[in-house]
């Protein structure tokens, strides 16, 4: 692809607008772990489960993570 200066400082304006619009909704979104499901109880217990999750879930989540959207 071929470029004057004017088109490639376009570009270069484009991608980082774009790279920063993405950056933000990346850091919206919520990070899939015990801590953030809806099945989470009291605890570290898990409501779907009836049962405390390995460390290493309660760290990374499961499957059956769900999020409702809530961030309280």
């Amino acid at each position: 692809m071929s470029y004057t200066r004017e088109t490639l400082q376009r570009r270069r304006l484009t991608l980082e607008t774009s790279i920063e619009a993405l950056t933000n909704e990346l850091k919206c979104l919520p990070i899939a772990q015990c801590l953030t499901c809806e099945h989470r109880g009291a605890g570290d217990h898990c409501i779907k489960f009836n049962a405390v999750p390995p460390e290493h879930i309660i760290a990374t989540g499961c499957d059956e993570w769900e999020y409702d959207g809530i961030p309280f």
